[in-house]
């Protein structure tokens, strides 16, 4: 799936294509907000939780791989390899 189809979808269906396509590759914690982050055929979704209840405030699609900064310590490269030679079977 691209970007464009993604940004294309329902926000429901967003949803869905990220719970069963995505491939969590990091999370961060502040004292308000849990922040996880996906990959999805080679753009990346941010997901924002109202911590302590775990409601989904937001998410965000993006490309630029400039916005992964704020992630780099914590980006799960095994998560990613598995995905990756899952995708070359």
């Amino acid at each position: 799936m691209t970007y464009r189809q993604f940004i294309n979808l329902s926000e429901t269906d967003q949803e869905l294509v990220i719970w069963y396509k995505g491939v969590e590759v990091a999370g961060k914690l502040t004292s308000l907000y849990s922040f996880t982050l996906y990959q999805l055929d080679g753009f990346y979704i941010e997901m924002v939780y109202i911590l302590p209840f775990n409601i989904l405030k937001s998410f965000r699609p993006f490309e630029d791989i400039k916005e992964l900064d704020y992630y780099l310590d914590d980006i799960n490269i095994e998560n990613i390899s598995a995905y990756i030679l899952q995708k070359r079977k």
